[in-house]
């Protein structure tokens, strides 16, 4: 999507299961105002996906869980590893 300059208009990720339950937060990836930090330690979805009305839709989604990364003049980077992977077949059949 990025290398085509698309832009899917929602959030690409949420809390995941500190409740049992599936969007939770505090932390979320999305263009709406959060105040929360994400923070090491923090399991998040990753869900890109696009929607065009009457055409298609597809939805990717996996969980990352963030963690420290190097630490620069800039500050501490966060760094985000994938935790589950779900395959995708782009073969056409």
């Amino acid at each position: 999507m990025w290398e085509n300059g698309l832009n899917y208009g929602h959030g690409t990720g949420h809390g995941v299961g500190y409740c049992l339950n599936v969007h939770e937060g505090p932390q979320n990836i999305s263009p709406s105002d959060n105040k929360a930090v994400i923070e090491p330690r923090m399991l998040i979805s990753n869900e890109p996906a696009i929607y065009r009305e009457g055409e298609y839709g597809i939805r990717i989604e996996n969980l990352v869980i963030c963690y420290e990364d190097e630490e620069t003049e800039f500050g501490q980077f966060l760094k985000f590893d994938t935790v589950s992977l779900c395959y995708i077949d782009k073969k056409s059949y």
